[in-house]
């Protein structure tokens, strides 16, 4: 555990867990400290966790304290006002409501450079469904699994073509995770993935870069298919090595984005290779 997880984690044993109306609840609290405490990456956790169904808030909130702890090194203990913000968006995705005035904190959205390029939710969590007048009952979870997630809704102002480019980098993640699980729906998705790539190709003005990433994707995609090959540890670690350069290359503005997708080509071109 890094020094950035280990203030995250400290952080969240010192959130005022009694206030929680559940055992449920303070179950769920202690499963994303968990996940915080156990995370090869923290950054790509934190994106999952932003994709589970109504965390937007506490996601940012926490890739915004990251930031803060991993910029200056003499943080070394959480303060309230983190304590604060990070409860209160705990409780928001739990469907608790706040009484107490929202902590005077820089808003998260302001700082979310870690996470450049998902939108930012609004600072109230918009609810998911129609609020109920009593609680959920307890046959029900109160809070989705981690697996859980929702392919997040385009920032306003995107054009069609960010939206649909935003709506291939999810598709890619998903697809990473269900070649890393070896769960049943990985073909399926990776069939989602083909489309969202013939769709981006017949839109105009795509960046020449995109195009080229689109072209070996396709290839490549249609090849493991072909040959049943998704159970391959090969393509585990070429999905890998492939999704995160898009990852990247989405959350930049156009001017940031040259050489992005550089590493990408160098695996797609002669992927066949591999495979020989």
């Amino acid at each position: 555990m890094n020094r950035t997880q280990q203030y995250l984690v400290t952080l969240l044993e010192r959130l005022p867990q009694w206030d929680l109306e559940s055992d449920e609840q303070r179950a769920t609290l202690e499963q994303i400290r968990q996940r915080v405490a156990t995370a090869d990456d923290l950054d790509a956790e934190l994106r999952t966790l932003f994709r589970v169904q109504g965390c937007g808030d506490l996601a940012l909130s926490l890739l915004w304290i990251a930031g803060k702890v991993e910029s200056d090194p003499s943080r070394l203990e959480s303060d309230a006002s983190e304590e604060d913000l990070v409860f209160s968006r705990l409780r928001s995705a739990l469907g608790i409501s706040t009484a107490s005035a929202e902590p005077t904190a820089a808003p998260v959205a302001s700082v979310m450079d870690p996470f450049a390029g998902f939108p930012a939710p609004p600072p109230e969590i918009a609810p998911e469904q129609p609020a109920a007048s009593e609680p959920p009952s307890a046959a029900e979870p109160v809070f989705p699994p981690f697996g859980a997630e929702t392919s997040a809704p385009a920032p306003a102002g995107d054009t069609d073509a960010e939206a649909e480019e935003r709506s291939l980098a999810v598709l890619m993640d998903r697809l990473l995770e269900a070649v890393q699980i070896g769960s049943d729906d990985r073909g399926e998705i990776l069939s989602q993935v083909l489309t969202q790539c013939d769709t981006l190709a017949g839109l105009p003005d795509e960046p020449e870069d995109l195009r080229q990433y689109i072209q070996y994707l396709m290839e490549f995609l249609q090849y493991i298919s072909s040959n049943q090959l998704l159970d391959d540890v090969r393509v585990m670690n070429m999905v890998s090595n492939i999704q995160d350069p898009l990852s990247q290359w989405v959350r930049m503005s156009p001017a940031d984005r040259g050489g992005l997708l550089d590493p990408a080509f160098e695996i797609l071109r002669d992927f066949r290779a591999m495979f020989e």
